[in-house]
């Protein structure tokens, strides 16, 4: 049988009306932990991408955009200095 995906799954637990109040608290912390796992595998992918990409005079001119809008959306923290969005923690080494 094959793998459920995370959506199936949490449908899955949607359907069943029996569940009490601390099950479907548990059914959000899984589904919570299923958004952290998916958000770090894309955080690396992207970081290794990056890293990959080399240094600010090969970068197209809306790097720092996208790399900005990129960061947001997956919880990625600036530099202390402001200087742009630390990637690198996340990639693979």
């Amino acid at each position: 049988m094959a793998q459920q995906t995370a959506v199936e799954w949490l449908l899955n637990e949607i359907a069943d009306n029996s569940k009490t109040h601390n099950q479907w608290k548990r059914v959000i912390e899984q589904a919570k932990a299923i958004e952290e796992e998916y958000k770090a595998n894309i955080r690396r992918a992207i970081a290794d991408y990056m890293y990959s990409e080399g240094c600010a005079c090969c970068e197209g001119k809306d790097h720092k955009d996208h790399a900005e809008k990129i960061a947001k959306l997956l919880d990625v923290p600036k530099y202390e200095d402001g200087s742009g969005y630390n990637f690198y923690q996340f990639r693979n080494k």
